[in-house]
């Protein structure tokens, strides 16, 4: 898994949203366009260390394209792709860093927690939480 913004670094907001949204590129350009009626969604979320971005996926778990969809979400994806890379250099993300693994190619990769550290949650219709 790739490194993330954490709550304590100075520019987390601005890094956090940025990987929330080439995030979602990316489950976009690997599982396809979600479905029609569903929606991805970047939400504020307190905590008693701050408030840090959450990426969401909102669908209706009567339909079952939404459910399938939601399902291949949930494998998310480990790494950034080449794109994603790309992306983020290209916006300013400030953590990204070389690194360097025994018998595989060089890739880039950043600093904490992962394409996935601020959540992929996925909720449906049935969630009281909506």
């Amino acid at each position: 898994m790739e490194d993330c913004a954490a709550l304590s670094d100075e520019d987390y907001m601005d890094n956090a949203r940025l990987e929330a949204r080439t995030y979602q590129r990316q489950l976009i350009r690997f599982y396809g366009m979600n479905p029609a009626g569903t929606a991805f969604r970047i939400t504020r979320c307190a905590h008693d260390f701050g408030t840090y971005l959450d990426l969401e996926f909102h669908y209706d778990d009567e339909n079952q394209r939404h459910v399938s969809y939601m399902a291949a979400l949930d494998e998310g994806c480990l790494y950034w792709d080449d794109k994603a890379i790309h992306e983020l250099k290209h916006d300013g993300y400030s953590l990204l860093q070389i690194v360097k693994v025994k018998g595989r190619r060089d890739f880039e990769h950043s600093n904490n927690d992962g394409p996935t550290g601020h959540g992929d949650d996925c909720y449906s219709d049935a969630d009281p939480g909506l």
